[in-house]
């Protein structure tokens, strides 16, 4: 469980609880947590970005463990979270953003070229971001996006896979941009 003290980006930082499965080696973690966004749903200083409704978490039916977590942040940026797998088969996470341009973001992403270990162990300066390539995100309508990747990592090439909406921000409205202009 995550527990910050309110809503506000200048509020102290809270905690982060982590009850792991000892058998499988995961110790119990309680950590600091640092607010990079206002939450949705509390009286914030911002305004949410017009195409927050777009937020969510997406999927391709057809390619289990692999999606998506979006977010449309205020200043006009798109923020993705891809959850994958490495040539090898291991599961791997890349992170992009970038500028939206009406229903489509070009994302510039980066993934964990080096790594540390978990709870006690964790040393972040042994995480290494290095350049992944680009994501391309085109919202079809308010629940399916074009997602597209074009990756500089020997291994991964590019490719284009329709993706279906899972989850949404409750209480946020979808309504589509205009596609942008060519």
């Amino acid at each position: 469980s995550m527990i910050l003290p309110g809503c506000a980006l200048d509020e102290p930082e809270g905690i982060t609880v982590y009850s792991g499965n000892a058998q499988q080696g995961y110790e119990p973690l309680v950590t600091r947590a640092l607010r990079l966004g206002e939450v949705m749903g509390c009286k914030v200083s911002t305004t949410p970005s017009a195409n927050a409704g777009l937020s969510g978490s997406y999927f391709d039916p057809f390619r289990n463990g692999e999606g998506v977590i979006v977010e449309w942040l205020p200043d006009g940026r798109v923020l993705v979270v891809m959850f994958t797998y490495d040539p090898d088969g291991e599961q791997m996470w890349i992170y992009a953003d970038g500028p939206s341009n009406g229903n489509s973001a070009v994302m510039n992403a980066l993934y964990p070229a080096a790594s540390t270990s978990w709870g006690s162990g964790f040393d972040n300066s042994e995480i290494q971001l290095e350049p992944w390539g680009t994501i391309t995100m085109t919202w079809d309508d308010c629940n399916n996006v074009t997602f597209e990747y074009d990756s500089i990592v020997p291994g991964y090439g590019s490719a284009e896979r329709s993706y279906a909406r899972l989850s949404t921000l409750q209480g946020e409205a979808c309504a589509l941009p205009p596609a942008a202009a060519r």
